[in-house]
């Protein structure tokens, strides 16, 4: 039915006359086990959750879930902000040395900045960025027990291309990338009044 619309009315396809325009792949969610270089384009805004799942212990019945409330925007081309919620749940029956509990719960709130201190291009296949991530949490990740953990995550992130120029273009022919967190964290647990 479509192809007689098409044939009755005259639709005629044509070839886009602007050239194509090549963008730069944004890096930072480009590899699943690790962060990239990247950190958006200036005056970019986006919301995303983040959600990180256990489940499964030895006995009885374990579940339990993270998720960030991520709000990020781009100031300019080198600094990126990251902030938000968490939220946790729990679904924990006859697990050795954990209580029973059923339960999802406001976790803590977190915080990240992105600082592009090597961008990278044809002239410079090398980026690296530098990384800060304080979190709080009021609730233990495993457990669900009331806690007060306060963490700073330190990371170093760089990618490197190596281009070849053929034809008038720049393609990407091997890509690496790492990043190297380091971690601080304080732990107190307890009842929110304790110390």
């Amino acid at each position: 039915m479509a192809a007689c619309f098409f044939i009755a009315t005259g639709f005629v396809a044509r070839a886009q006359d602007n050239p194509i325009v090549y963008r730069d792949v944004e890096t930072k969610y480009v590899f699943g086990f690790t962060e990239g270089s990247g950190i958006g384009l200036e005056g970019e805004r986006e919301f995303s959750p983040e959600t990180v799942a256990r489940f499964g212990k030895r006995d009885g019945r374990y579940g339990a879930g993270e998720t960030k409330l991520e709000y990020e925007f781009t100031p300019n081309q080198y600094v990126q902000f990251e902030l938000g919620p968490m939220v946790a749940w729990h679904n924990i029956k006859d697990v050795t040395d954990l209580d029973d509990r059923k339960q999802a719960a406001f976790s803590g709130l977190f915080g990240e900045i992105r600082y592009l201190l090597l961008d990278r291009g044809p002239s410079s296949p090398l980026a690296i960025t530098l990384s800060a991530e304080p979190e709080w949490h009021r609730i233990d990740e495993t457990s669900g027990e009331r806690v007060k953990n306060f963490g700073l995550e330190l990371k170093r992130m760089i990618k490197k291309l190596n281009y070849r120029k053929d034809g008038g273009f720049i393609y990407p022919r091997r890509s690496g990338a790492g990043s190297h967190p380091l971690r601080f964290c304080d732990a107190r647990g307890g009842s929110v009044g304790e110390g």
